[in-house]
């Protein structure tokens, strides 16, 4: 895989908004010749793009994306072959939930009575229910439509026969029935809430909460409370990059996936 010609960056990070893309140049700006970040705009974006630069431009391409309510896949970081990454938390804004880093901000060192670390758990326990709903409708999201059928290629059937036993022989159509009588009844669903919201408060417990929430919410919310509109979301995330990168708080993650994609 090449280089970017003049430039000579070791690697092209595609990311899904402006707002990863500023924290991260800033966290990796201590070697800012080896790795471009870049915005593609949504997940799909930063797959589509990744694949057409490496197999038609030959830049040695990369994406991070959220894994929001979904798997991280960070045990396939290390194998060759993987160009999409997604971190262990449930998005790239939580490795901004860093109450320090966030301390350590200029106009936040002025108001020493705002405790960071404080407001973000009341932000993160005030989301416990909604995420918990949120939580069981992936959950129900991916047992029902994970297996949906496929488009079939556009010759590949020859009669009308054929187009209905497509669908009629999928397994999502053949095992639909007893999936919606396990999972869809009331008491069901009311167990998966359940079981859901206990592991999300536990999660305020064990600390887990900076990692499994929503951490795009935690850090506009907290921001809000700390400044009002006197320091921007780029401003405050850019200020917890520099922070982190000074002070060797860099998120495991992000510097484990600046290892690989430079190595």
């Amino acid at each position: 895989m090449s280089g970017f010609g003049a430039r000579g960056y070791k690697a092209r990070l595609y990311v899904e908004d402006e707002l990863t893309a500023e924290y991260l140049k800033e966290l990796f700006v201590f070697d800012s010749g080896s790795v471009e970040v870049r915005v593609a705009g949504c997940v799909h974006a930063v797959k589509g793009i990744v694949a057409f630069e490496r197999k038609h431009a030959g830049v040695n391409a990369y994406g991070l994306i959220d894994k929001d309510f979904g798997r991280d896949n960070h045990d396939k970081w290390h194998e060759e072959g993987t160009e999409i990454f997604r971190g262990t938390c449930h998005e790239i804004e939580n490795y901004l939930i860093d109450a320090v880093s966030m301390k350590a901000c200029e106009k936040a060192s002025a108001n020493t009575r705002f405790d960071f670390e404080s407001e973000l758990k009341a932000i993160a326990g005030q989301m416990v229910y909604s995420v918990a709903c949120c939580d069981v409708i992936a959950d129900l999201r991916k047992t029902f439509f994970d297996d949906f059928p496929k488009h079939p290629s556009v010759f590949s059937l020859k009669s009308e026969k054929e187009a209905c036993e497509y669908i009629v022989n999928a397994n999502w159509v053949a095992t639909m029935t007893d999936r919606s009588k396990e999972t869809l009844t009331k008491d069901a669903i009311a167990e998966k809430v359940h079981v859901t919201v206990m592991r999300y408060t536990s999660n305020l417990n064990d600390g887990m909460w900076t990692q499994t929430f929503p951490g795009k919410e935690l850090f506009g919310q907290v921001r809000q409370r700390a400044f009002a509109d006197k320091v921007s979301l780029r401003d405050f995330a850019v200020s917890i990059a520099k922070y982190q990168r000074v002070n060797n708080r860099i998120p495991a993650d992000l510097q484990e996936l600046y290892d690989i994609i430079c190595q």
